[in-house]
């Protein structure tokens, strides 16, 4: 009997000795070949658990030891970039991974107020500010200008057909509430009260 127990914990100590851990190697580089240094590269699970963090040197390469194997997420992030995620399988040898990353599109976030020439941190404003994506207007406009804010908080629609629709801010009706479209002015006293 005791034999037996020393055998059975022989065994169980050696199982840790039989999980091999292996290396990820990589680099990272944008569209024309050049490096990236600097990027953050981070390595989750599956179940995006953070795994490793490390940062490219010079030459835009990175190295991660003694991962276990499996199926991982590798994200890599830099300044001036677009994230990018790609998987890798790591197994009993090194494994290796090249990433290509975009340039960050150009974005432009533009807050309107009732007060011209006055700056202030969307987040102390007494008034709530919404900002509207350009993705989120090519989802919500189908038919009419006004289709623009019918998801947004303190802001109404009525429509009253088609291919007409009113703006209600705060309870102010349609010939209330000025709308502009590239800086044109949509509404006009030209149309019926109450929807423009």
């Amino acid at each position: 009997m005791i034999h037996i127990r020393f055998i059975l914990l022989t065994c169980l100590a050696l199982v840790p000795s039989l999980v091999v851990a292996a290396d990820l190697s990589g680099t990272v580089r944008d569209h024309s070949g050049a490096a990236v240094p600097q990027a953050t590269v981070s390595v989750l699970t599956p179940r995006q658990a953070v795994v490793a963090t490390v940062v490219t040197d010079g030459a835009g390469a990175f190295h991660i030891r003694d991962l276990a194997p499996g199926d991982y997420v590798v994200r890599v992030a830099a300044a001036g970039f677009g994230e990018q995620q790609t998987t890798v399988s790591v197994r009993t040898v090194a494994a290796s991974v090249a990433v290509v990353l975009d340039v960050a599109a150009v974005r432009e976030q533009v807050t309107v107020t009732s007060s011209p020439g006055f700056a202030q941190d969307a987040a102390r404003s007494l008034q709530p500010v919404s900002v509207i994506s350009r993705e989120q207007l090519d989802q919500r406009v189908t038919t009419v200008v006004a289709q623009a804010v019918s998801e947004e908080a303190g802001v109404h629609l009525q429509s009253t057909g088609p291919t007409m629709a009113g703006v209600f801010v705060r309870g102010l009706t349609g010939n209330k509430v000025n709308v502009f479209v590239d800086g044109v002015r949509y509404s006009n006293g030209a149309q019926r009260g109450g929807v423009n």
